[in-house]
Formats: C-alpha cells, sequence, structure tokens
C-alpha cells in the first residue's frame, strides 16, 4: 500500500483545517480588471480585456455578486473551470 493512501486512512475529520470563504470586494474586482493588459484577443468568454477595461464602473459590482455567490454555494459555471492557453 503507497504511505499517501496510509496517512489518508489515518486522518481524523475532527484535526483538519476548514478553509475560510473570504468574500471578494468591488474595489478587488476593479483592481483585478484595470490590472489586465488591454489587448482586442479574447478569452473563453469572448470578451476583450479592453471591452472589460472601458466598462468596469459598469461591471464590477455584477461581477463581485457573482464571484461571491458562487463562493458562498460552491458552485462554478463550466465555462469558469477552462483556461484559453
Amino acid at each position: 500500500m503507497h504511505k499517501a493512501s496510509i496517512l489518508l486512512r489515518n486522518i481524523k475529520l475532527d484535526n483538519t483545517v476548514q478553509m475560510k470563504i473570504i468574500p471578494v470586494s468591488e474595489a478587488e474586482v476593479k483592481t483585478i480588471i484595470m490590472s489586465l493588459r488591454p489587448k482586442n484577443s479574447t478569452g473563453y468568454d469572448g470578451i476583450p480585456n479592453k471591452i472589460l477595461k472601458h466598462c468596469v464602473h459598469s461591471i464590477s459590482k455584477p461581477l463581485t455578486f457573482v464571484y461571491n455567490c458562487s463562493l458562498i454555494t460552491r458552485i462554478f459555471p463550466e465555462s469558469c473551470k477552462f483556461a484559453t492557453v
């Protein structure tokens, strides 16, 4: 048996550390959007960074709400689980 399997079987649930959910602020969302490179190329969502930066003040509040809902419910849209490389 692998060492990792033995360790996992011996873990007591009361000793595990739980991850705290820290809400995302609207200011953080704005900062992240404004730090993006102003490119015309798009990601999986089809929206170029230039457009995001242009309408940051209009979209930051709804995006913050969606992000925090996803964190609280632990439900993430399938499209957010992919990256275009």
